[in-house]
């Protein structure tokens, strides 16, 4: 009796490991030496991903190949160990994993993997871009092969694999879809999939999704002018017991019929035009040379002066820590305990000071003529402030959630008070003096995503620029006073950062701007500048992929870089250029390189400033020549 319990036993040990991944890691735990962590794409706190594989050794010389994974199942952390599997035992030794983790917008979300044309209620991204955000995020950090960028994308993934497949910038070269649907109504044009390289895994006594359905993808898109594969199993809706060998096949044809990267839009009518051919993708800020633009009397040349490495760098600004006249980089960790690294403008690490705790995005102020940090998460629920000893001096509470917060002196007394943009449609703008206290709210203004600060100077007063839900722009007084609202051309603004350009004060505002509609589905992002009456001094095209992740996590700034006083623009204007401007011409100068996660300009007083960026967690600097 024993004997038969026994053998019961192992048996449904054996169905569990044969027909559910999940289970398969508890009995056949032979991928936990796979390396795996949790990331952030973008800083989103809502795409998270496990990054798997063995990232930290040396990409080899044409770059990581990338399998970006979409799981069926209601929770793709189940799944992790399957992925680490399937890196084992399916995948080239060159490759990289990157298993998307699904977000639960509501308690009642029947979809797993919502999509543009399939959204969920409440989704702030749909799956297209949260892929698109893992792609750009994963090439920014290493040095990926854009030949091999594949989706793996199964059952209730499946859908969002197709849809991705078919955006007219996908990242991917390849798609490996298994077990799904497919329904092309619920799918953009399959028009778009020409030139693409599909694999289609099914099974031919799928319960769930008849195998007529992958018989219809496979002849659809081929109708189309894609190349598609069809595997068949013998399993039902589930993976059956060793896929490696299938997905390992499915791999190798991608390898052989991928079709050909992205490559950034040749933008016509620019000072300084990008030749996009030049473009050297797939190499890391170590490698990629010293950009120069077309000659000219404005024409700025850059140079690398150095780089440093911070371990587990979160965020960087720029401030005069201290108080020798002259700013310097600081860089938060996500170490334990949590440190603030001060680095000087000629790379050497000057000072290191303890934090209560991480902090995600920090800006450094001045109050009492002492520097302050106040830092915040994107969608948290105070703004916290600390000393230049690391020690808390106050805490701002939104209950709402915060969007932004910065420094700047809004009443003229020499200190910087805060103004904090509100998260929702009851939230507003807040203005909070040194000591954490709310001078005033401004309730009219609803989901200020993004604000930026002229200080008081000399009399003038301040000027607080704010970009709200609707996609107008709101011009208000250091009181809190709404001055009026701005609507630039056809265009929806959301990030914004402002300036003044010349010794009058006067204002300039870049923002990122999209036409169209609020979804996206046009894809015709611009980098625009303009004056607080609206007045577009210039515009510029960004290609789709540029614009998508600019429109999530801006990556512009403005100091004075040729030392002349006045201020230059620093932005992406592909995935591989910063392009530096002037306020009347879109592109003075430019640098090549993976687009970084942050940049900020190092200005001094009658010379020339420097250029500095973070890259995972590497910081270089560039200077102008």
């Amino acid at each position: 009796m024993a004997d038969k319990k026994i053998v019961l036993r192992w048996l449904v040990i054996a169905l569990c490991v044969t027909f559910c991944p999940a289970a398969k890691s508890i009995a056949d735990d032979d991928a936990c030496d796979v390396p795996s962590t949790i990331l952030l794409a973008g800083e989103d706190k809502n795409k998270r991903y496990h990054l798997i594989g063995d990232y930290e050794q040396a990409a080899p010389g044409e770059g990581f190949g990338l399998i970006v994974a979409v799981p069926g199942g209601d929770d793709g952390t189940d799944i992790e160990s399957f992925v680490k599997r399937i890196y084992k035992k399916a995948l080239p030794k060159n490759y990289v994993a990157a298993q998307l983790v699904p977000v639960k917008w509501t308690a009642e979300q029947q979809v797993i993997w919502p999509t543009e044309k399939v959204p969920a209620e409440k989704q702030e991204f749909s799956t297209e871009e949260f892929i698109e955000a893992v792609i750009e995020d994963v090439t920014n950090k290493y040095k990926v092969n854009d030949n091999h960028i594949f989706t793996l994308c199964w059952s209730s993934g499946g859908l969002a694999g197709h849809a991705y497949s078919l955006q007219k910038d996908s990242l991917a070269t390849g798609s490996f879809i298994a077990m799904s649907a497919f329904e092309p109504e619920r799918l953009p044009p399959l028009e778009q999939a020409k030139g693409r390289a599909y694999v289609l895994f099914h099974s031919a006594t799928d319960e769930t999704y008849p195998f007529s359905m992958a018989r219809q993808a496979r002849d659809k898109l081929k109708e189309k002018g894609a190349k598609v594969l069809l595997l068949k199993h013998r399993g039902k809706e589930s993976w059956q017991e060793k896929p490696y060998r299938q997905i390992r096949l499915g791999i190798t044809c991608l390898e052989r019929d991928h079709s050909e990267p992205v490559k950034p839009a040749k933008v016509a009518g620019s000072p300084a035009q990008v030749d996009v051919k030049s473009v050297r993708r797939g190499k890391t800020p170590q490698e990629a040379a010293v950009s120069e633009v077309s000659a000219g009397a404005d024409s700025l040349k850059m140079r690398r002066v150095w780089e440093i490495s911070i371990p587990d760098a979160l965020y960087m600004c720029a401030g005069d820590w201290n108080l020798d006249g002259e700013p310097e980089i600081l860089v938060s960790d996500a170490n334990d305990p949590t440190n603030l690294h001060v680095i000087d403008s000629n790379g050497r690490e000057i000072e290191t000071v303890g934090l209560p705790t991480w902090f995600w995005i920090i800006e450094c102020g001045l109050i009492k003529g002492q520097p302050v940090l106040l830092a915040y998460r994107k969608g948290g629920l105070s703004v916290k402030v600390v000393d230049r000893h690391g020690k808390r001096l106050w805490s701002y509470v939104c209950k709402q959630g915060v969007n932004c917060a910065h420094w700047g002196d809004i009443d003229g007394d020499g200190n910087d008070e805060m103004v904090v943009g509100v998260k929702g449609f009851s939230g507003g703008l807040h203005g909070v003096n040194e000591n954490g206290k709310r001078l005033w709210k401004v309730s009219e203004i609803v989901s200020v995503s993004h604000l930026s600060i002229i200080g008081a100077n000399q009399g003038r007063p301040a000027t607080v620029i704010a970009s709200e839900f609707g996609g107008s722009v709101r011009i208000f007084s250091g009181t809190g006073k709404n001055i009026h609202t701005i609507r630039i051309e056809d265009l929806h603004v959301n990030p914004i950062q402002a300036a003044e350009i010349d010794t009058d004060g006067t204002i300039q505002i870049l923002g990122i701007g999209v036409k169209g509609d609020i979804s996206r589905q046009y894809s015709l992002f611009y980098a625009v500048a303009f004056d607080t009456q609206g007045t577009v001094a210039w515009k510029r095209r960004l290609s789709a992929k540029t614009g998508v992740a600019a429109w999530s996590n801006p990556l512009f700034t403005a100091g004075d870089l040729d030392g002349n006083g006045l201020p230059e623009w620093v932005y992406a204007f592909t995935s591989r250029i910063l392009a530096i401007a002037s306020p009347e011409k879109e592109e003075i100068g430019s640098i090549d390189m993976p687009r970084p996660e942050q940049t900020v300009v190092l200005s001094f007083k009658n010379k020339k400033g420097k250029l500095a960026f973070r890259w995972g967690q590497k910081i270089f600097c560039y200077a102008v020549d």
